[in-house]
């Protein structure tokens, strides 16, 4: 969350990898049912492996090693 939200809580922290994931995952469900024939299953999945590797770098920048 470091890039987002540098100072943010775990609370905001979680929040904002929400915002993130509603952003770019969501979307990408409807849009994949509707290009399977046209881009091919191979191809799809490696587009929304990048995709959510992309979003995964912009929430995980900073691992949070947690320990209570």
């Amino acid at each position: 969350m470091g890039l987002l939200a540098p100072h943010a809580s775990p609370m905001q922290a979680t929040a904002w990898a929400l915002m993130v994931f509603a952003a770019a995952a969501l979307p990408g469900y409807p849009a994949s049912i509707l290009l399977m024939d046209c881009i091919g299953p191979g191809r799809l999945q490696m587009i929304g492996f990048a995709v959510m590797a992309l979003s995964s770098g912009l929430t995980d920048s900073e691992p949070c090693w947690c320990v209570p």
